[in-house]
């Protein structure tokens, strides 16, 4: 599922990247959003995305909201 997620955040990009082709702008921010509408409840032991990271989810918040990324 992880790797599904980053794959559509991908395409999105490249949809982007190849509408505007002409001039060059910043890709935009894409938030992953997983909704389970299963009738069982989602797994509790299940592999978060965060934990694919390298570094804290904080120092991430930091980067993004000074610019640096």
């Amino acid at each position: 599922m992880h790797l599904q997620l980053l794959e559509y955040m991908v395409k999105i990009c490249r949809l982007h990247i190849k509408q505007y082709e002409e001039k060059p702008v910043r890709l935009p921010i894409v938030i992953p959003l997983l909704i389970c509408h299963a009738s069982k409840e989602w797994p509790e032991d299940t592999e978060r995305l965060t934990s694919l990271l390298s570094g804290s989810v904080d120092e991430l918040s930091v980067k993004t909201n000074n610019g640096d990324v």
